[in-house]
């Protein structure tokens, strides 16, 4: 690309009598001056300018309409000029959201008809625009009536985008064992780093003996994790927990639940899971599952942030939460409880009182209700500095104040559904209700050096 021209190589000179002896010549001066010849940029540099002006608003998370505004913009720079658009197309590519199954439909047809198209005799084995994706986002398709086809249409998907690292699924669609094959054994599935909204099954162990190394490695969803070594997040849901399913599995085993939890040995599987690069995992509304029960068994030396719905009530081996925690906290820097309130009634199960114990690294924790007896390390020295609960009130100012009383490193309350009221309001409606509680908790807690935040880390 050339943009701008050039200075001519010798001045123009002309000679108006040239058949005379000693004519005069003009040297011809152009009316403008010349522009300097720029430099054409390299295709890497167009390529990083179009990546931040495509994907700079990342960090924020726009709303559904904002979104399809963001698209329309970033479509039309396809047709700049075909220079640039030859750039454009592998940033474009790169990040696939989808938001509806007409949309799925034509990208699935689009890379299948380039994959018809693509001979071998070409250096690179994969075609274009499969290879360019590596990000595909499918939350915004609510999959509740069109299961089917987007199940059928992602087992045709999967092997088409051997560079993916980044999948995320709508939390309403569960994929059968053939879309798992698909994804688990196409070309290039070690690129794949980030998994989220995957839903996994449910199962009610009574010991140990409940998961042998053969059904282990039967499940897809093992199967998808084994050959996915370089996972950096997991993000598993599951459909919550029945009672009265634990007590058949019981019943069938002719076992009584026990009332108390009763020490295990720890489980052993025959092939464990390798995820060394594992930093971020959770598992919400899942109690029991032989993916749970693999990573129980495996070892998870990176991982750093984990977020579990409690289940601190039901002993093990029927939940593996609690058990999951013990062993893996040693590594832990935040942990998350959360109950998703997606079902009615929602119920709230405890969660475990000497997590401060069995993680000894923990820097941010975040309760659920209702709120725990947490146990207190011996000499106050665990190095706590957040402390989240889902909203302040009278019940449970005793067990934050008694957290703030004994850790010394705690600096930051955060109530994690509830923001502070904007500017207008009267001084009456600020003092009353929640908003009440949080001005008076906020007080209580400046005098030892703890700020109070809302859902958005405002103080």
């Amino acid at each position: 690309m050339v943009w701008g021209t050039s200075l001519p190589p010798q001045p123009v000179i002309l000679k108006p009598r040239p058949l005379q002896r000693n004519a005069g010549c003009i040297l011809l001066v152009p009316l403008l001056p010349y522009r300097k010849t720029i430099a054409p940029l390299p295709t890497e540099i167009w390529t990083e300018i179009f990546v931040n002006v495509y994907y700079s608003d990342d960090n924020v998370d726009p709303t559904p309409t904002v979104r399809r505004c963001a698209e329309l913009y970033r479509r039309d720079l396809l047709l700049i000029c075909k220079a640039l658009t030859n750039v454009i197309l592998p940033v474009y590519y790169s990040r696939v959201w989808i938001r509806s199954l007409w949309q799925l439909e034509r990208f699935t047809a689009r890379l299948h008809a380039a994959e018809n198209q693509w001979d071998s005799l070409r250096r690179i084995a994969y075609s274009v625009p499969g290879r360019w994706v590596q990000d595909l986002d499918l939350s915004g398709l609510d999959c509740r009536r069109i299961g089917l086809a987007v199940d059928e249409l992602l087992t045709k998907l999967f092997p088409l985008l051997p560079f993916m690292a980044v999948f995320v699924l709508n939390t309403t669609m569960t994929l059968s064992r053939r879309a798992l094959a698909s994804l688990t054994f196409r070309d290039g599935n070690e690129n794949l780093k980030s998994l989220k909204g995957i839903q996994a099954p449910i199962t009610c162990p009574t010991n140990q003996a409940s998961y042998p190394a053969l059904a282990l490695d039967s499940d897809p969803l093992v199967q998808l994790i084994r050959n996915s070594s370089h996972l950096e997040e997991i993000e598993i849901h599951g459909p919550g927990f029945d009672s009265l399913e634990v007590d058949f599995a019981f019943q069938l085993m002719g076992e009584t639940p026990p009332v108390e939890p009763e020490e295990e040995p720890l489980p052993q599987i025959g092939n464990l899971l390798k995820l060394d690069n594992l930093r971020s995992l959770s598992m919400f509304s899942t109690h029991a599952s032989p993916l749970m029960f693999a990573l129980l068994s495996s070892e998870l030396p990176s991982l750093q942030r984990l977020a579990v719905t409690p289940y601190d009530d039901i002993p093990y081996p029927a939940s593996l939460v609690s058990k999951f925690i013990e062993i893996h906290g040693s590594t832990l820097r935040s942990l998350h409880f959360y109950t998703p309130k997606d079902t009615w009634p929602t119920v709230s199960h405890p969660s475990p009182s000497d997590v401060l114990l069995t993680c000894p690294n923990l820097t941010h924790l975040s309760l659920e209700f209702p709120l725990p007896d947490l146990k207190i390390p011996q000499g106050n020295t665990h190095p706590l500095q957040i402390l989240s609960i889902p909203r302040p009130n009278q019940r449970c100012y005793q067990s934050v104040n008694a957290l703030v009383s004994s850790l010394r490193s705690l600096r930051v309350v955060r109530t994690r559904d509830v923001r502070w009221l904007r500017r207008g309001i009267t001084s009456q409606a600020m003092e009353t209700g929640t908003q009440g509680e949080m001005r008076d908790w906020r007080r209580k807690f400046a005098s030892r050096g703890v700020s109070l935040l809302d859902t958005d880390m405002n103080p």
